[in-house]
């Protein structure tokens, strides 16, 4: 059944793709332009080989005007130009033309050294990565993460256009320690039940293909090792554990999945615009016969839209449902990222949905950097039934400050201050580096 809502999912997506905005072929004469040449300035560090090749404008081809837009959207997507600029030049219509663009490049060798306070829960983390090694648009980097007293370390290689093709490799190794605290679901203060250190080995291989300028399809591998222990554990969870804690089970599973993604979001973090919807579904083998097979279904919607010169509306909503009882693979809300205001893992069930509505406003805006004021409202739901889901179980309304960096890749800065409005809980304030959405 859960396989059937997904397919049924997918054919409605991609029935209604159009509504997002297609990249027309036809045009008028007085619409079309053929390139002499074309003239790329600025780039530093990034290929002229890689940005001809995003652009995909060959010589004396004809395009349509249209067409020549959705090619510099396509460059800017990258997130690797602060700016790009373009202006076209002939004589008549019939004369080949010149295209000339000027970009300007962002700092992409990222040292990353982010703390996050929310939830109850304090994380830092130390790495660096570059999303241009070589000037080819190859990303690359490794990080160390403390999340409440559990280390964890991270490696990965991108390659989002492989082969020179609109495709690309994703592949990823984890070594993580959480400390996973369960709460009792039906009272309204965070009240323990127990807790322990989820100790998990991850290895992650991705292959994702651009149908569109709008499609994207995605296949993957995911290998999880996982064990369970007392160790780290805070005191007030080691009481609330008593002497007869039944750990979960450790598995090992390898798990399959499909996805789409369609849309399109485009502008830099202070004016974004666009929308998407993802489905992904994903089918879990066990490996040592330690759990049942399983499936994983998750969707997600992001939207912003300017609503006036300086304001902005965003909005993400996110669902998942699976179909096992391995603790270990259920969703945890509350926290750094889904509903603010909660403690982190606060919430948990096999089934969930959360939506996050923020109103932003641009307060100062100077060449090297963006400050936003923000309100927001966060609602989720969460359960081990489907029925469960037609009740909001938490909801959160705050008010926050974004800094943006606009000369430095994907670099944000987040302080938030969130009030329970359904249910109760004290972690009010949220702090950390990169926006969740």
């Amino acid at each position: 059944m859960k396989a059937y809502l997904f397919c049924s999912l997918l054919i409605l997506i991609l029935s209604t793709s159009d509504s997002f905005g297609s990249e027309s072929e036809r045009c008028s004469p007085d619409e079309r332009l053929a390139f002499e040449s074309v003239q790329i300035s600025g780039n530093e560090k990034t290929s002229i080989k890689f940005i001809e090749m995003e652009l995909g404008l060959s010589d004396k081809e004809w395009f349509c005007k249209n067409q020549i837009q959705e090619k510099i959207n396509r460059l800017k997507r990258t997130g690797l130009f602060s700016k790009v600029e373009y202006t076209i030049t002939r004589q008549n219509r019939n004369d080949l033309a010149e295209l000339r663009i000027a970009v300007i490049e962002k700092w992409t060798t990222i040292p990353i050294l982010k703390l996050n306070s929310g939830g109850g829960v304090s994380q830092y983390t130390i790495g660096v990565y570059d999303p241009n090694i070589l000037g080819e648009f190859l990303e690359a980097g490794a990080q160390y993460e403390n999340l409440g007293g559990a280390s964890s370390g991270v490696v990965w290689f991108k390659n989002p256009r492989l082969f020179g093709k609109p495709q690309g490799i994703d592949l990823q190794y984890w070594n993580t320690r959480r400390i996973r605290i369960k709460y009792d679901q039906d009272k309204s203060d965070p009240e323990i039940k127990r807790g322990f250190l989820h100790e998990r080995e991850k290895v992650y291989a991705d292959y994702f293909r651009d149908i569109s300028s709008k499609v994207t399809l995605r296949f993957s591998l995911e290998y999880n090792k996982d064990s369970f222990s007392t160790e780290i554990l805070p005191d007030s969870v080691i009481h609330k554990n008593g002497p007869n804690l039944s750990l979960p089970p450790s598995t090992e599973l390898l798990i399959s999945k499909v996805g789409l993604e369609v849309g399109d979001i485009v502008g830099e973090p202070q004016a974004l615009s666009g929308q998407s919807i993802g489905a992904h579904f994903g089918y879990a083998n066990s490996l040592d016969s330690s759990a049942d097979p399983f499936v994983q279904i998750d969707l997600s919607f992001h939207l912003f839209k300017s609503i006036l010169p300086r304001w902005q509306l965003a909005q993400r909503l996110i669902a998942g449902v699976t179909s096992t009882q391995v603790l270990q693979y259920w969703y945890y809300l509350g926290g750094l990222d889904r509903i603010r205001g909660f403690a982190d893992n606060r919430f948990a069930g096999s089934h969930f949905a959360v939506s996050n509505s923020e109103t932003r406003y641009l307060m100062f805006e100077k060449p090297s950097y963006f400050i936003q004021g923000v309100g927001f409202v966060d609602f989720g739901a969460v359960g081990d039934e489907a029925s469960e889901m037609t009740k909001v179980k938490a909801a959160s309304l705050g008010a926050g400050l974004r800094l943006i960096l606009p000369k430095f890749y994907r670099f944000i800065v987040r302080l938030d201050y969130a009030k329970p409005i359904l249910k109760s809980d004290t972690m009010n304030w949220s702090f950390g580096v990169q926006q969740f959405f």
